[in-house]
């Protein structure tokens, strides 16, 4: 099996969890994974964003199959809280920077949108002043 990504717990996602420390384990992964992706974020490395998320949707979905069958002590179920926050908490200032992202890009569109218009427009009105100075020219 290959190696993890840098960021992740360090075995497969693959691997099958059994205990609670190891589940705990995949939740420390994705705190890290959700905070390397969030530096990301802030610095509008866009392309590797989108990488990490990918391994990171691998890692919950992991996580998905093999939770429900793992009981957790009171310590477990404290630190597993703990970590759920940090990693809501980065997910949701991922979710405001790829907003403001999102937002930019709909700007800039707008923008081109407008310049294309405008460019249309003038060489419309670029021709129509040719016809008449053509037919003027003629009379």
């Amino acid at each position: 099996m290959p190696a993890s990504e840098p960021g992740s717990s360090g075995r497969p996602a693959s691997v099958t969890i059994k205990t609670g420390e190891e589940l705990l384990a995949v939740y420390e992964s994705l705190v890290l994974m959700t905070r390397a992706m969030l530096e990301l974020a802030r610095n509008q490395r866009w392309e590797e964003l989108i990488r990490q998320q990918a391994r990171y949707v691998v890692e919950v979905e992991t996580l998905r199959r093999h939770e429900a069958g793992l009981s957790l002590d009171n310590d477990q179920r404290e630190h597993k809280a703990l970590m759920l926050e940090a990693i809501l908490a980065n997910d949701l200032a991922i979710r405001d920077l790829l907003l403001q992202r999102r937002d930019e890009i709909g700007e800039r569109l707008g923008t081109a949108q407008r310049r294309r218009s405008l460019n249309r427009v003038y060489r419309q009105g670029t021709a129509l002043t040719s016809d008449e100075t053509r037919l003027t020219d003629e009379y």
